[in-house]
């Protein structure tokens, strides 16, 4: 009898990948930004139209955290 393996699921593109430095840089200057900003900055500085939810779904993917806390600001 035959095995039959799962094949891994290649890993697609994303169209902020494009972006990545961008997103990271303002990250970086502004440690407080949330999500509704960053989609701001891409539609204004970009052109992209992108949801908070694909947003969170392509930091998480890239294993890109930061913290946003107001009270211990």
């Amino acid at each position: 009898m035959g095995h039959v393996d799962v094949k891994k699921p290649k890993k697609r593109k994303s169209k902020l990948d494009r972006y990545r430095a961008d997103i990271i840089g303002w990250i970086g200057e502004q440690p407080d930004l949330t999500l509704a900003e960053l989609c701001t900055h891409l539609d204004e500085e970009h052109g992209l139209r992108a949801g908070s939810s694909t947003l969170d779904d392509w930091l998480r993917a890239n294993q890109i955290t930061y913290k946003k806390n107001g009270s211990r600001q």
